[in-house]
């Protein structure tokens, strides 16, 4: 089993090649390729907890969503 590497919203988005501001607007937006819960989380349950994100889930979500948008175009 392997172990699931969660990051800060900061490291996440220098993985994914977007902006902290990017990140932020693709969670809240209705098209978001991920899903709180699975692809991201709260730090702690309070409501100004950092988000942690799960590293291989929202970037494989993120490949597939680009994909997707590439290959309609």
């Amino acid at each position: 089993m392997s172990e699931t590497t969660w990051l800060l919203t900061g490291p996440m988005a220098a993985e994914l090649g977007i902006s902290i501001r990017s990140i932020h607007h693709w969670r809240s937006s209705q098209q978001s390729p991920w899903q709180q819960g699975r692809h991201f989380q709260r730090l702690t349950p309070a409501d100004r907890s950092p988000w942690i994100w799960n590293r291989e889930l929202t970037l494989k979500a993120w490949d597939e969503a680009r994909k997707s948008v590439e290959g309609a175009a």
